[in-house]
C-alpha cells in the first residue's frame, strides 16, 4: 500500500489510499446514512463513493385549543 492523501475545497474525505492488487475496506460512519442513495463510480482508476447523510426530519408544532 502507497497512502496518498490531497486537500479538495469541494469535497471532504476520511480516507484516502492507493494500491495494488486485490483490497477492501470497511468502516463505521459517525452518522446515519441514507443507504438508497450510495452512489459510486469508477473513472481513471479512482473509485469515488458518494455516501450521503439522512435527511432530519423537522418538527413541527401543533396549535391545542
Amino acid at each position: 500500500e502507497m497512502p496518498e492523501t490531497k486537500k479538495s475545497d469541494k469535497a471532504k474525505y476520511w480516507l484516502s489510499e492507493r494500491s495494488v492488487g486485490e483490497f477492501s475496506r470497511s468502516f463505521n460512519f459517525p452518522t446515519q446514512v441514507d443507504q438508497d442513495s450510495v452512489t459510486a463510480n469508477f473513472k481513471d482508476g479512482i473509485l469515488n463513493i458518494l455516501v450521503p447523510k439522512v435527511k432530519k426530519h423537522e418538527s413541527k408544532r401543533i396549535a391545542i385549543s
